[in-house]
């Protein structure tokens, strides 16, 4: 196929009118960015009322989330003062004797018992001897045993 420098011509031509419409294809495509870009950066939101619904929201969850770390921590104070009364109340408990029908000595022994002490370190603090010592721990933990629910 042999070209003429005329149609060589008409080619050439024609590819630099396509290129021609390609870029202004491209140049009128950014202008029309370029205009809908300026076109929403100059209107205000559309959904005004929505924007400040939204706003409303989070400060009333900020008051929200304030009003809940401050009641738990009321609760925390409230179960902390609990457990001390507790405990107190165990260790009233604890020093109480076993029998209201017990000679003092023996009470006192219950009570030693009830705190783990050795026979003989009971019998020294009681005046009793260390067989009345063992049988007032033994007492004493089967007292403890029955509370908890199981048999000797």
């Amino acid at each position: 196929m042999n070209l003429g420098w005329r149609e060589v011509i008409w080619i050439v031509a024609g590819l630099a009118a396509l290129y021609a419409v390609m870029q202004l294809g491209r140049l009128h495509g950014l202008r029309r960015a370029r205009r809908a870009a300026q076109r929403v950066a100059a209107t205000p939101p559309a959904n005004f009322a929505s924007e400040l619904e939204i706003q409303q929201l989070r400060r009333e969850v900020a008051v929200l989330r304030e009003d809940i770390a401050r009641a738990s921590a009321a609760a925390q104070a409230r179960h902390d003062r609990l457990e001390a009364s507790l405990t107190a109340l165990q260790e009233r408990i604890d020093e109480r004797p076993a029998d209201s029908g017990l000679a003092p000595q023996y009470g006192e022994a219950m009570v030693f018992a009830r705190r783990g002490l050795p026979a003989d370190v009971i019998a020294e603090r009681c005046g009793i001897s260390v067989a009345e010592a063992e049988l007032v721990r033994s007492l004493a933990q089967r007292g403890e045993s029955s509370s908890t629910g199981s048999e000797p």
